[in-house]
Order: structure tokens, then sequence, then C-alpha cells
């Protein structure tokens, strides 16, 4: 009991002491108001505080740049003092002083002879880059001057096959009218036989001789019209033969000569046999084959690689080409050749030589000293694979021996193709491959687009 009382005194002490602070605090703040400025004094202050704080910070600044002055000044001072005892102690500089004055103005001179002749090699500079890009300028015009004769030699070889189409039918009517000379003269030869019996019979029937005077003039009339028209048909043959004769001149002259000489375009390419189809499969199981295949020839290709190879060649009519990178030793040549070997393809190598600076060089030229047409690999599989032109092939070489190979695939490696420019020699082939999908097969007109030339009567459809 006492406990609780002692500690409803000491709640009571601490309140009546919180109650006098209170007081106490009231009266001081009502005595501090006292002596404080009034709000609007307050807010006037307020206003002018960030005045006077720019002010102090300018001041302070002033004085900051003073001092700096002040020690800059100082410094100069010092190295003044330094300047006057070196000066002092050396009597003889203003001598050196000088002396290196008139250095330095030959110097000067020296340097504005330099920049002279920097100006005249500025000036030479140009000149020369003048005459570099005037060079530049009939590189140019010579590259375009190169492309015409192109077009030019495209044409003259149009002009060769309508000339040999021109020659084969003036052939063709020589035959004709040396045919019908032959009749004429056989004719004729019948005609003099018969006007001799009629003479004989006139020598021996002078009775009948009024009759036989009428016949007489009658096959004499007849036999000079016959030698009129045997000498109109002898000379027109002699015309022939001599516009013939001035056409092979002029053919010969040219470099141009018969379609025989192309016959290098149907030699024979030698395929190993391919393996026998017992039943359909389908791709999977085709892939699967050549997977086994290529790991029974020692050969280690990740599946992936194989797969992703497939996938590229499946694609042939959005991009027809397959392009394989990478160091040498990895495969880049055996991938190829053994997948064509495992899928039932044919396959054929054709090694870029760095040499190569043209199309002629992928497809074969024309040797105007043995005038005949020298094909190379790739342009004899490209005939003799071709499914569209196999007529025009055959018309043209009438001794070749093309099998029909429309049933089957060919694979065409371009080996180290890098070694050598490729927009020089495989330009023309990329743009026709590239033509190829905005064309018709079906359509002979519209297939002509993406078809190759080689100068002669059929084409190679890319």
């Amino acid at each position: 009991m006492p406990s609780t009382q002692l500690l409803l005194w000491l709640m009571w002490g601490g309140a009546l002491l919180a109650g006098i602070v209170a007081v106490l605090a009231v009266f001081k703040l009502r005595y501090a108001e006292r002596f404080l400025p009034q709000w609007s004094e307050l807010t006037e202050l307020d206003s002018l505080l960030p005045v006077r704080r720019d002010e102090l910070r300018q001041a302070t600044e002033g004085i900051e740049k003073c001092r700096a002055e002040n020690g800059q000044l100082e410094a100069t001072v010092g190295h003044l003092r330094i300047l006057k005892e070196w000066n002092e102690a050396n009597p003889e500089a203003a001598s050196r002083i000088q002396q290196m004055m008139l250095d330095l103005e030959r110097y000067k001179s020296e340097l504005a002879a330099v920049q002279s002749k920097l100006a005249q090699d500025e000036q030479r500079l140009n000149q020369i880059k003048q005459d570099s890009d005037k060079f530049i300028s009939d590189f140019s015009r010579m590259d375009e001057e190169r492309g015409r004769l192109r077009d030019e030699l495209a044409h003259l070889q149009k002009n060769k096959a309508e000339l040999e189409q021109t020659i084969s039918h003036l052939q063709q009517a020589e035959r004709d009218l040396q045919n019908q000379f032959n009749a004429l003269l056989l004719k004729q030869q019948a005609k003099d036989k018969e006007l001799d019996e009629t003479v004989e019979k006139l020598e021996i029937a002078q009775k009948q001789k009024r009759d036989a005077e009428d016949s007489r003039d009658k096959a004499l009339a007849e036999r000079n019209a016959a030698l009129a028209e045997k000498s109109g048909i002898e000379k027109a043959i002699d015309q022939l033969k001599d516009l013939a004769k001035g056409m092979q001149t002029n053919l010969k002259d040219a470099g141009v000569t018969g379609g025989g000489n192309y016959q290098d375009l149907s030699k024979g390419i030698s395929f190993p046999p391919l393996p026998p189809t017992t039943q359909p499969i389908t791709e999977q199981q085709a892939v699967e084959r050549t997977q086994r295949y290529i790991s029974g020839k020692k050969l280690v290709f990740p599946e992936r690689i194989l797969h992703a190879f497939h996938t590229s060649l499946k694609t042939g009519d959005i991009s027809p080409l397959v392009v394989l990178a990478g160091i040498s030793g990895t495969g880049k040549s055996e991938l190829p050749r053994h997948y064509a070997d495992g899928m039932g393809f044919h396959f054929l190598l054709s090694a870029v030589q760095p040499r190569w600076d043209s199309p002629q060089d992928l497809f074969g030229f024309y040797n105007y000293l043995e005038r005949r047409y020298k094909a190379t690999e790739l342009a004899r599989a490209l005939v003799q694979f071709e499914r569209f032109n196999q007529k025009s092939f055959k018309a043209v070489f009438e001794d070749a021996n093309i099998d029909n190979r429309n049933d089957r695939m060919l694979l065409v490696l371009l080996d180290e193709m890098n070694l050598a420019r490729t927009e020089y020699y495989f330009s023309e082939f990329l743009s026709k491959l590239e033509t190829r999908r905005m064309v018709n097969e079906n359509s002979e007109s519209d297939r002509s687009r993406a078809e190759i030339e080689l100068g002669i009567v059929s084409r190679i459809y890319g």
C-alpha cells in the first residue's frame, strides 16, 4: 500500500513538473516574440538572402582571384629576381641573345623555303592525283569498250548461225537444181536420139518428106527450147555456185566453220554406275543410308553437318548454290563427293584455277587456230543433262550418242572456288541462276531468258 501511494505521488509530481515546464516554455516564447522581427521583415530578408549569397560568392571569387594574381605576381617577381641575378652573373648574355635572334631569323627564312618546296610538292601531288583520276577514267572507258566488243562478238556468233543455216539452204537448192539439170539433160539426150531417128526416117522415106519436115521442124523447135532452158539452168547453177563459194570464203576469213566443229560438246562423260534401286525409299531413309555409306568410308561428319548440307541442296529453287567454308583438310571436297555416291547422284568435280578470268574458262572457248570449239567437262555435262533442248542438240550433233538423263541428278563441285575472282568467271552463270527463279520452265520463250548461249543453235538451260 505505501508503494502504491509513492507511485501515485511520483506520477502527480511528474505531471506537475510537466505543467510547469509547459508554462515556462509558453512564457519564453512570448518573451522571445518581443525581440523577433515581424513576418513581413522576415519575408523581405528571405528574398534578399539569395542576392546577399550571390554577392558573397562573387566577393569570395574576387578574393580568390586576387590571391591567385598575387601569387602569380610573387612568382613573376621571384623569376625577375632570378633573371636579374643571372644577368649580373652573365654579362655576355645580351650578345648571345642577339645571336640567337639572328639564328631565329635565319631559321625563319629556311622554314619559308621548306614551306615553298612543300607547296610545290603538294602541287605535284595534285597533278599526280589528276593523272590517276584520268587513268581510272580511261580504264573504266576501256572496260565499257570491252563489254561492247563482247556484245559485238555475240552478235557475230548469232550472224554465224544464220549464215550456216543459209548455206544449208543454198546447198539444198544446189542439189535440187542439179537434179533438175540431170533430168533435162536426159530429156535432151532422148530428144537428140528421137531427132536422129527422124532424120534417118526422112532419108529412107522421101515420099513422106512433107510430113517428115513438119515433124523435124517441130522436133527442132523443142530441141532449141530445151537448149535454151538448159543454158538458163546452167547459168543459174553457176551463179549459185559463185554465191556459195563467196559465202564460204567470207566464213573462212571470219574464222567461222560448220556446226561439226562443236562436236567436242557431244563427247561422252564417264560416270560410275549408280547403285540399283530395288524399291522406293523415303527421304529420311536415303539420308540415313548416306550417313551409313560415309561412315563405311572411314569418314566422320557430324549428323548436323550432313542434314544442313542436305537441306541446303533441297532449297535449290531459291538458292541453287551451297558454299562450304573452312580450313584445309576439314572435308569440304569429300562431303559432296560421298554424299552424291550415297544418295545415288552423278558427281562432277571442276577444279577452279587462279588464272580464270572469263566465262570461257568455265564453259570452254572457240579455238580459231583449230577452228573448233574446245568444251570443258562442265559444258558437256550441262549439254548432256539438259532436258528441254535434247532435240536441238541431236539435230546439231547427228552422230552424237547423248543418253536421255532426264531421270538422273548431277552434283557439280567447283573446288577451290576462291582461288580466282568469282565476279570474273562466274557472274554470267550466277545471273542466269538468279533469273531462273522468275521464269516458267515449261514456256520455251520465257525459259530462254535463263539460258546460256554458247554460240551454237541450241542453248544450255541454267
